[in-house]
């Protein structure tokens, strides 16, 4: 079942300040004045709405911490400005209450703030592959470095030791 018309405007009203309480959220959406209270009580019970609050929130503050991410990847802009907008994110998930939502953005703006102070890296994996060895033989062929033998080396093994 869609949101109607009004329904949709209270959701608009309410995901837009966080601050703002659900009877405001009501009378701004088009309810009277005498009735928004009980209106808002109404529409917090709707699970359609609740849903919709919850995704749109959630997507609201998994936009801000991309927008830190892709600021820290500007080296014009410090490492303190940027902590101090993820701590503002966390804050604000927090105030918001208890919900999935809040805590995968929470979770994300930690993510964020760690990896700026260094604490995380990504892994890479390297291995040898036909490019890479082609690439090292063509570069010890033009530095003159006489090309090592083909027999694997195993670990632990000891190379012209003898036993």
């Amino acid at each position: 079942m869609g949101l109607s018309k009004r329904k949709r405007a209270f959701i608009a009203a309410y995901c837009e300040d966080p601050k703002m309480g659900q009877a405001d959220a009501a009378r701004k959406a088009g309810y009277s004045i005498k009735r928004a209270k009980q209106a808002a009580y109404e529409l917090m019970r709707d699970v359609d709405v609740k849903r919709e609050i919850e995704r749109q929130q959630a997507a609201k503050y998994d936009a801000s911490v991309e927008v830190i991410a892709k600021a820290a990847k500007n080296s014009a802009v410090s490492r303190g400005s940027l902590c101090q907008q993820c701590d503002e994110v966390i804050e604000q998930c927090t105030s918001a209450g208890p919900g999935s939502w809040q805590m995968q953005s929470r979770l994300k703006a930690i993510e964020l703030k760690a990896k700026l102070y260094g604490l995380l890296t990504e892994k890479v994996e390297l291995g040898l592959d036909d490019k890479l060895v082609e690439l090292l033989e063509s570069g010890r062929k033009r530095a003159g470095i006489v090309a090592v033998s083909a027999e694997p080396v195993i670990k632990g093994e000891l190379i012209g030791a003898a036993n």
